[in-house]
């Protein structure tokens, strides 16, 4: 029997380079072994596990989810120890110890689990900072915009930083043409608007719905964005880092909402989110429909500002 190695991918941009990392290590190990990528449990049982004297070494690549695991070892309590190749396993969540491949990786020493977690958002901006070590002050600019935009999602600023790469800088270019912002983004974007009292609010927030945004997350999204305005607003005194510290809401959030904080009066915000929280319950207990409630919402806000 090889060895095992299951890698609970908590993150799965790093866990994505450990991966190839192991690969490339093998290929250099064994220049003519295969690598095998397996992500289907048809696709394993129908993989020659054995291994006969003049076939090349195999590195199984495996991908598949808990519960496919757990019908896999119900139906063949072997699978893991009748092995003559090198497995790496593949779950994007921490095993629990009542799970069967858990119970398998305590009882066999061949058999280790590699946590792969995810990183705190310094960590995250230090690595891709020196990753792609953009020179332009455009290209530095927006791929520090992707990474506040993205926050903790690895994978993701991996996505958008490879795609910025690929542009040529130019001035006229906006950078949110090119890369979709995450649904928190277009929930800033809207805030901004009525925070602003931009006279077609209605019609840009209608066309974010019309274009799939879904207005009951979007109203839940609104109170809980105006809840942490508040809270800030309550702990602000010209210091913002104080204020996400005592409030609870993250800095790189928090420095979303700064100018609207120093703009707006406590009790301004403090009407708005009572009305959001209002028109929030209306929508979730199906009182008043989703476009009606936003209709009267952006004209009870107007008033309020």
């Amino acid at each position: 029997m090889k060895n095992i190695i299951i890698i609970e991918a908590l993150d799965k941009y790093f866990a994505g380079q450990f991966v190839s990392e192991l690969k490339q290590k093998y290929l250099q190990k064994y220049p003519e072994g295969l690598v095998i990528n397996i992500d289907s449990s048809e696709k394993l049982l129908n993989t020659d596990l054995g291994q006969s004297l003049f076939e090349n070494k195999k590195l199984l690549l495996i991908k598949l989810p808990i519960s496919e695991w757990e019908k896999l070892l119900f139906q063949n309590k072997k699978l893991l120890e009748n092995n003559c190749n090198d497995w790496v396993i593949i779950i994007s969540e921490k095993l629990k110890k009542s799970s069967k491949l858990y119970k398998k990786a305590q009882k066999n020493p061949a058999i280790i689990i590699k946590t792969i977690n995810e990183k705190i958002r310094l960590e995250l901006e230090k690595h891709f900072l020196q990753k792609y070590n953009f020179t332009s002050l455009w290209h530095k600019k927006n791929s520090q915009k992707i990474i506040n935009w993205f926050g903790a999602d690895s994978y993701r600023i991996y996505l958008e930083l490879e795609k910025l790469s690929l542009f040529s800088e130019k001035k006229e270019w906006q950078i949110e043409d090119h890369i979709a912002l995450p649904e928190s983004e277009n929930i800033f974007q809207i805030i901004d608007m009525i925070v602003r009292g931009d006279k077609d609010c209605f019609e840009k927030i209608d066309q974010k719905i019309y274009n799939g945004l879904d207005p009951i997350y979007l109203m839940a999204m609104l109170a809980n964005s105006f809840r942490q305005m508040l809270l800030l607003k309550k702990y602000y005194k010209n210091n913002l880092f104080d204020a996400s510290k005592w409030s609870g809401v993250p800095y790189f959030i928090a420095k979303k909402y700064q100018k609207i904080i120093e703009t707006v009066t406590f009790w301004e915000l403090k009407k708005m989110y009572q009305k959001l929280s209002d028109y929030d319950f209306k929508l979730k207990t199906g009182k008043i429909n989703a476009r009606v409630a936003l209709y009267l919402l952006l004209g009870k806000l107007s008033k309020v500002l």
